[in-house]
């Protein structure tokens, strides 16, 4: 058996309200303070604790984090009713925290933005924030766990004459020489991609700190009562964000090292008597940054059927996202390397969600329709590729999905709606996800990515009855 027992511990309050007038309008202020503690202790039994038993390892940790924070916020118009200036809004916040954690101390957040309406129909809004996150008790205390993982030993297909860095540094390696010796090829072969990537926290971990700068419309056309549509770029940009780094880029700055294995990557892996490669530790760690950059489109439209004597109410809705960015950033050992991760598995360049709904007093009916744009496995493996004039790899190229879910419900006795009868159908053209074998990038032993969902088509019908 393990557990794991989280307790929180709060006290707070706030007063709000208005401040003093101004001519175009009150100004609109709220003042509190937030005092919290967070105490975790994980336990298990004597076969757990010592990795005995058939399931993995869990260390026992404990720790108490405590936090003391003092807020305002204020939302002050400027001007109202003016030629372009319909409305005119000034927002802004400040927040102070204060850990138990030597690695955190003191920090500082804070946000500051307006809402520009030069008509009444339209809004323009843009703000600036600051945010600041202090790492949890699993980053900073917990001691590594078990885990596997399928990685391909960049020493692979190494033998005695192979040139360059990489080369070099694994035959570095008298265990990896020796295999090489006595391979009848004259070459190191890796014999299995499963190995341990056991997951720890990191005791010197400080604080992340994101800038987010948003600007965006809003359309509300008084011609089509009901319709709103926005539009919004964001750039987010993360200093010192805590993660682990993937086993792929620690092989990487281990063995593309000129000086040799004797760095921190390497110190981190872990090979047997045979030279195979066994353990990688993903340590969390504060990378330099990370950057996320998009569009997102919003459309929802909302109207009473009733007008055309249909019964109910119609809402339709689509979300569409544009990534032009997610990049990772780190120094490897001799230079700073920056990760892109769009356009991959999971981080596709478009995608986009559609709702339509159709509801009355007692009943509701929707359809929910998901696009996932294509995409490839690895954008690594495309360099690769190419470098090696690959025409068509297999598992590479991904095409685009979509994804249909139905629902329904009903109370049948308006009189009594403790009781509700509902029912689904997703995945209604089971509609699975690309193919990815095990030993692709985003792959595994299921030959699935959990984007895309797990299950084909599932149906579920049940009652619930309130008392």
């Amino acid at each position: 058996t393990y557990g794991q027992e989280n307790r929180q511990y709060t006290a707070e309050g706030y007063v709000s309200g208005d401040l003093f007038d101004l001519p175009a309008g009150p100004v609109q202020t709220a003042f509190g303070f937030s005092s919290r503690r967070d105490t975790t202790a994980t336990f298990g039994d004597p076969l757990i604790l010592s990795g005995l038993a058939s399931s993995s390892y869990l260390p026992a940790y404990e720790s108490d984090i405590r936090v003391n924070e003092l807020f305002a916020e204020a939302s002050v118009p400027l001007l109202a009713d003016l030629p372009l200036v319909h409305r005119l809004v000034f927002n802004t916040a400040v927040r102070v925290a204060h850990y138990n954690l030597d690695s955190v101390g003191t920090t500082f957040s804070y946000r500051a933005g307006f809402q520009w309406h030069p008509v009444e129909d339209l809004r323009v809004r843009a703000e600036y924030a600051r945010a600041q996150r202090a790492p949890d008790a699993s980053e900073l205390f917990s001691p590594p766990r078990d885990d596997a993982d399928s990685v391909t030993d960049i020493c692979h297909g190494i033998t005695a004459t192979t040139t360059g860095t990489i080369a070099q540094n694994c035959r570095a390696d008298p265990r990896i020489a020796a295999a090489i010796a006595a391979a009848a090829d004259g070459t190191f072969r890796q014999l299995t991609r499963s190995i341990q990537g056991p997951n720890g926290g990191n005791p010197n971990l400080s604080e992340e700190t994101a800038d987010t700068l948003t600007v965006g419309l809003v359309y509300e056309p008084s011609f089509i009562p009901g319709l709103e549509a926005s539009i919004d770029y964001y750039d987010i940009q993360i200093s010192d964000v805590i993660a682990s780094l993937t086993n792929e880029a620690i092989l990487t700055g281990c063995y593309t090292d000129t000086v040799g294995i004797t760095n921190d990557f390497c110190a981190i892996i872990t090979r047997d008597v045979d030279g195979q490669l066994t353990r990688i530790l993903n340590q969390e760690a504060n990378l330099n940054g990370m950057r996320a950059r998009g569009v997102d489109f919003a459309l929802n439209y909302r109207f009473d059927l009733e007008r055309w004597q249909i019964p109910g109410n119609f809402r339709a809705s689509l979300i569409y996202t544009r990534r032009l960015e997610l990049s990772t950033e780190f120094n490897s050992i001799s230079s700073v390397v920056t990760v892109d991760d769009v356009g991959e598995v999971g981080n596709a360049e478009h995608e986009a969600r559609a709702n339509l709904a159709w509801s009355g007093e007692n009943w509701s009916l929707r359809w929910t329709t998901r696009y996932i744009g294509d995409v490839v496995d690895s954008n690594e493996r495309v360099e690769t590729a190419n470098a090696m004039g690959w025409s068509d790899p297999l598992y590479l190229y991904l095409d685009d999905y979509w994804r249909h879910d139905f629902s329904a419900s009903v109370t049948p006795f308006p009189e009594d709606p403790s009781i509700r009868i509902f029912g689904s159908v997703r995945n209604i053209f089971n509609e699975y996800g690309p193919f990815l074998p095990d030993g692709t990038d985003n792959g595994d032993a299921y030959n699935f990515h959990s984007s895309y969902g797990v299950m084909g088509r599932s149906l579920t019908i049940g009652l619930e009855v309130a008392f």
